[in-house]
């Protein structure tokens, strides 16, 4: 929590000049000021440390490791007296009662530390535990997929444009996660009973793992939040709605407009920017593109040019098309579609990027 240079004090610890300062008993005053001085954080830990001291009622600490500040305080008192009767002389008549003074000196400076240094764990122990640290950005796909490996050993594939943030820590060894955007989740199990639950957050809900892999998909600007679970199960849910529990192969959707929980069918594809694997099965092929689309983050449009086959309701012809692919580049993809569908493939550069146009021939 500071740093310590070695030349401040070579024979007692800084935390116990810092009790004998805060218990009223300083008697290393130039040590303490040299600490101080060493570094800008150590100011700000020992005012931090004094405010704290002042602001605190005795009732109101946390239960700390007392035997061990005593131990140590017992342990430095002991040094000193050790060191003192070294030289000092069997008391003459009249001596006894400044001896006796003198320990009582003792004693009341071994409270007084040993009071201090509790108090020192106590605020260590609330800085670590009660105080919410900082978010910390683990993870920002831009335009492209990204995979991580938390510290736990869970396993993230992020699609693109999105964020995973660490969540303040506000108890020891939780596993919380804000997503903006959408990833899938490899959750590795709790190395310890303190691990606690894997939890993310996105938008206003969360999603507690029971030990599974589900995808999130919760894009600020989307009106829905949807997860799929492809093993174990999680529950889904906000702060005021139980929302539900969804088992290996469901699919849940939260609509934030109306704060609704919804269970719908699931999207064959719905981690093909994962496994970058695509299946469709009599997909009309406007649908298809879009998939694409999302998938490749490029931009491929279908323009008939002659209208000799059934029409859909926009006037354009109903093509459907049942075929998988697996990590195909674009360009494969596309010259199978015209290959298979009688179409065309036209394409030009823009400020965007490649642009490809489908056409009847």
């Amino acid at each position: 929590m500071y740093s310590n240079k070695k030349t401040v004090n070579t024979t007692n610890d800084i935390e116990i000049i810092i009790a004998r300062h805060l218990g009223g008993m300083a008697t290393e005053t130039e040590a303490l000021h040299e600490w101080l001085a060493a570094s800008e954080q150590n100011r700000a830990f020992f005012a931090m440390l004094v405010s704290f001291r002042s602001s605190r009622s005795p009732g109101s600490s946390r239960q700390v490791n007392t035997e061990k500040a005593w131990e140590e305080v017992r342990r430095k008192t002991l040094h000193q007296k050790t060191s003192h009767r070294k030289t000092l002389h069997h008391p003459q008549e009249g001596e006894t009662a400044t001896r006796k003074k003198g320990y009582w000196s003792h004693f009341r400076y071994a409270v007084a530390a040993a009071a201090t240094v509790v108090l020192l764990l106590t605020l260590s122990w609330w800085l670590n535990y009660e105080l919410p640290q900082e978010a910390v950005l683990l993870a920002e796909s831009g335009t492209s997929v990204s995979n991580i490996i938390l510290a736990d050993s869970s396993r993230v594939c992020l699609n693109r444009s999105s964020k995973l943030i660490s969540e303040p820590a506000h108890r020891h060894g939780t596993r919380e996660f804000r997503l903006e955007g959408e990833a899938f989740f490899e959750v590795a199990p709790p190395t310890t009973t303190e691990s606690g639950n894997f939890t993310i957050f996105a938008n206003e809900t969360q999603i507690k793992d029971i030990g599974t892999q589900f995808n999130v998909e919760a894009y600020p600007q989307s009106d829905s939040v949807v997860v799929y679970v492809s093993q174990g199960e999680v529950q889904f849910f906000t702060m005021n709605d139980a929302g539900m529990t969804l088992r290996a192969g469901e699919t849940g959707i939260y609509r934030r407009s109306d704060k609704v929980f919804l269970r719908t069918e699931t999207d064959v594809n719905a981690t093909s920017y994962k496994t970058r694997t695509l299946i469709f099965m009599d997909t009309p092929l406007e649908e298809a593109l879009n998939r694409l689309n999302e998938m490749y983050d490029t931009q491929v449009s279908f323009y008939p040019q002659s209208f000799d086959k059934s029409f859909d309701s926009g006037g354009r012809p109903e093509q459907r098309i049942s075929v998988t692919f697996h990590d195909e580049s674009i360009e494969t993809i596309l010259s199978i579609l015209c290959e298979t569908l009688d179409l065309k493939v036209q394409s030009k550069m823009s400020e965007d990027g490649q642009i490809y146009v489908l056409v009847t021939k």
